[in-house]
């Protein structure tokens, strides 16, 4: 895989934006940010997950020090969105850290979504306890919102797999 040269001219862009002393408009936070996720992009287009996951932690962290919390809680799931493929645990780990500003947020549906696509990598990945309360936490979510069809869908989800995991613990 070769290095892409932009994303990284990019973080350093953006690296050296956080610096300065004085900034106009944005601010140095949120303009650092913007370069981020861009690099982030660029990372991500040339499947270089894991810089890109990098690049989105580092917009999200500008973006709370830019007080824009539901940039921040973005960038964090898509850092996590993009590790599904080279680190499902810390992809899982990241997506339940944007569940959780998505709640305090009144979000539940959006959170129940990361929150299953959460269990589903820690199952896979034999993180049978994560992986219950995951999917537990996603059906609790759905029936706050009233989506009764979505609720009893992760509810069907994690009874199969606490049912399969009970089968295998038996031979």
């Amino acid at each position: 895989m070769t290095e892409n040269r932009e994303a990284k001219a990019l973080m350093e862009q953006a690296k050296k934006t956080t610096e300065k002393f004085f900034s106009f408009g944005k601010g140095k936070y949120g303009q650092a940010a913007e370069l981020y996720t861009r690099a982030g992009n660029l990372y991500k287009a040339s499947k270089q997950f894991k810089e890109a996951s990098d690049a989105y932690l580092e917009a999200a962290n500008c973006f709370r020090m830019a007080d824009e919390a539901f940039e921040a809680t973005k960038s964090t799931l898509d850092a996590g969105a993009v590790l599904k493929k080279v680190d499902p645990k810390r992809a899982a780990e990241l997506l339940i850290q944007g569940t959780q500003s998505l709640v305090a947020d009144g979000h539940f549906s959006s959170a129940a979504k990361h929150q299953q696509d959460a269990g589903e990598m820690f199952e896979a990945e034999g993180d049978h306890d994560a992986a219950i309360d995951c999917l537990k936490t996603a059906a609790e979510y759905y029936d706050m919102e009233n989506s009764t069809s979505r609720a009893n869908t992760s509810g069907l989800k994690l009874h199969r797999f606490v049912v399969n995991l009970a089968n295998l613990m038996m031979l």
